[in-house]
């Protein structure tokens, strides 16, 4: 096999082999956070609340979520927080009560850090918004990942794992790509099929980095599907 495409193999699949391992990452403290503290539920989603994806040592971090008053007159709502505090059953709450003039919008912010992880692990929070005409009552969890260094904040951590599969998904397609020139009728389908699935994986992780974790469970679903109908076509 011809050096360069057997590298670029290499690394295109570990480019989307760590691409999926990020998605799962992000996307697993979302799904654990969806069965935090639900004695509470309301028939609206605070879309805007975030984690952060990785939470280290170094630096600070916050659960963050707006809310905008879409009427044309002040109103005031109670909202209530709650984050684990080191054991899934144990959290610490907050309570406060937010006044928004008509059409202002507001970002509040909590403070997290690894002490807060349950089974030393995840952080999980949960936002609740009381009822207050005309806004109905609304909530959101969301997780965080905790990582215990102390050389590079979550967001470091996050930007250069993302980064490292991009750049070993574009090197390795760029050398595969090259040592298949010039493409025959057999190899253009299974690079062009690779190369669809990478693009999957990176929607998945984009997925699961906005907070969408139920679609990127379904697109990683939809890649193993398309991965094995691929295998059995071409090796079977």
């Amino acid at each position: 096999m011809n050096l360069y495409r057997l590298t670029g193999i290499a690394l295109f699949l570990a480019g989307l082999l760590l691409s999926f391992v990020l998605a799962g990452i992000f996307f697993w403290p979302d799904m654990e956070a969806s069965l935090f503290d639900t004695s509470l539920r309301a028939e609206k989603s605070i879309d805007s609340m975030r984690c952060p994806l990785i939470i280290t040592e170094a630096g600070d971090a916050a659960v963050r979520a707006s809310f905008t008053n879409p009427v044309d007159r002040p109103v005031d709502f109670l909202v209530r927080t709650r984050i684990t505090d080191g054991y899934v059953t144990l959290f610490r709450e907050y309570r406060e009560v937010v006044e928004l003039a008509a059409g202002e919008t507001r970002t509040l912010s909590w403070p997290v850090a690894p002490a807060d992880a349950a089974y030393d692990r995840i952080v999980l929070a949960r936002i609740y918004s009381f009822r207050s005409f005309p806004m109905p009552a609304m909530d959101a969890a969301c997780g965080s990942l905790v990582i215990h260094t102390s050389i590079l904040t979550g967001g470091q951590l996050v930007a250069a794992a993302i980064g490292a599969s991009w750049l070993l998904l574009l090197t390795g397609g760029f050398l595969w790509w090259r040592a298949e020139q010039p493409l025959s009728a057999r190899r253009r389908p299974i690079l062009y099929a690779a190369f669809a699935v990478a693009i999957v994986g990176q929607l998945a992780m984009g997925a699961a980095i906005i907070g969408s974790w139920g679609v990127g469970v379904l697109l990683i679903l939809l890649t193993i599907i398309v991965v094995v109908a691929l295998a059995e076509h071409f090796l079977l």
